[in-house]
């Protein structure tokens, strides 16, 4: 059985399939990629001009100069480049570049357990991962815009956990309490085209209890909590139910298998298996 974290996870990884979104204008420093929709723009001479679709090879063929290099450059880098390669044919070329259609930029924004405080088209829940938000990614955003643009927090940020997935696998850690109070801060890292931005409760914020449990959901919990407790906040394991082989899923996506029936019989915290922030706990 899977948590309901791992299940919002995978809706996640369905709408980055399907989700489509309109794309902004671009700033100077934009720089070209696949599917990029571009015109080139050679001054008196209109019969060298171009519209291009940039394909997968990153590369366009223009009039006399052959096939250019776009992926990767700047707009006035690849200008450069097809007037150097019109130089000797072309008497003094002067050459621009226009981004007729950007290509879609996406981030994301997975809440759990956390709603934002303003999701216009969703109803607030308190006890049950938000569906994951998308958004357009607009030049020059941090953490604190993407965060702003998803509703904001409605919990204090100390309760709140937050990291941001990479799509080359890096996942940084994000100090929500420091990038809120100084947004100046390197903490605020500029967000990158299909980032993830997690936002789970901490463990001092509570934990998701399934499975054989009094009453299973989501329990707030105090600072170094563990998964015994958080079995007891739940009502206590059922009649019976030994707690040798609890699951643990944590939100980075690995899960684990605990002993904490001495922990909860003994109520000794000493003895407890500390949280982590977005866990979901299972007892079979």
């Amino acid at each position: 059985m899977k948590s309901l974290l791992l299940r919002a996870i995978v809706s996640l990884a369905l709408l980055k399939a399907v989700l489509v979104l309109p794309a902004r204008a671009a700033e100077p420093d934009y720089v070209l990629a696949p599917e990029d929709s571009i015109s080139v723009i050679v001054l008196r001479h209109s019969e060298l001009n171009v519209s291009a679709l940039i394909p997968p090879d990153g590369k366009i063929v223009m009039p006399i100069a052959g096939e250019i290099v776009a992926a990767g450059k700047t707009r006035s880098q690849l200008a450069k480049d097809i007037a150097d390669g019109l130089r000797g044919r072309v008497a003094d070329p002067e050459v621009s570049v226009m981004l007729d259609t950007p290509r879609i930029i996406r981030v994301y924004v997975l809440w759990a357990g956390l709603a934002p405080a303003v999701r216009p088209d969703l109803a607030p829940q308190k006890t049950a991962p938000m569906p994951p938000g998308v958004f357009d990614l607009k030049p020059g955003w941090r953490v604190t815009e993407l965060l702003a643009a998803a509703g904001g927090l409605s919990a204090a940020p100390e309760h709140a956990a937050a990291r941001l997935a990479r799509q080359d696998g890096r996942v940084l850690e994000i100090d929500l309490v420091k990038v809120l109070a100084t947004p100046n801060a390197p903490e605020n890292v500029k967000v990158e085209p299909g980032d993830l931005l997690a936002v789970l409760p901490s463990a001092a914020a509570g934990a998701y209890v399934i499975g054989r449990v009094g009453k299973p959901g989501f329990f707030r919990l105090g600072p170094g909590a563990g998964v015994a407790e958080a079995i007891r906040s739940a009502g206590g394991a059922q009649a019976g139910i030994e707690l040798t082989h609890v699951q643990v899923y944590h939100a980075d996506g690995t899960h684990e298998i605990v002993d904490v029936q001495k922990a909860y019989s003994e109520q000794d915290p000493s003895l407890d298996k500390p949280l982590r922030g977005g866990d979901a706990i299972f007892v079979p």
